[in-house]
C-alpha cells in the first residue's frame, strides 16, 4: 500500500483502500503522476475540492485525469517489481 503522494511513475494501481477494505479497479492502470492542474480541461480536475490532490493518470485508461487526495491509500505493484512484460488489455 502507498499514499497517493508516494506513487511513482510506472507503478501499477490496483485498488483504493478504505476502512471497509479494498475497492479493486476493474481496469488496473499504470500511474503517470503529474502536477495537479484544476484548469487542465479533462472534466474531472475542475471538480476537485480537497487541497493537496495528486494526479496519477492522464488519459490511461480513461480520457481524463484521476486525481487522488495525497493521503489516500492505494494498493499498488511497485514499478520496481513489475516485469518487462506489457500488461494484457
Amino acid at each position: 500500500m502507498a499514499r497517493a503522494r508516494d506513487v511513482a511513475d510506472g507503478d501499477l494501481l490496483l485498488a483504493a483502500v478504505w476502512e471497509q477494505g479494498a475497492d479493486y479497479f476493474s481496469t488496473p492502470y499504470i500511474a503517470r503522476p503529474e502536477p495537479f492542474d484544476p484548469s487542465c480541461g479533462c472534466g474531472v480536475c475542475c471538480l476537485v475540492t480537497e487541497p493537496g490532490e495528486v494526479v496519477l493518470s492522464q488519459g490511461d485508461p480513461w480520457e481524463s485525469c484521476d486525481p487522488w487526495p495525497a493521503d489516500d491509500l492505494l494498493l499498488i505493484v511497485s514499478a520496481q517489481r513489475l516485469t518487462d512484460r506489457p500488461l494484457e488489455e
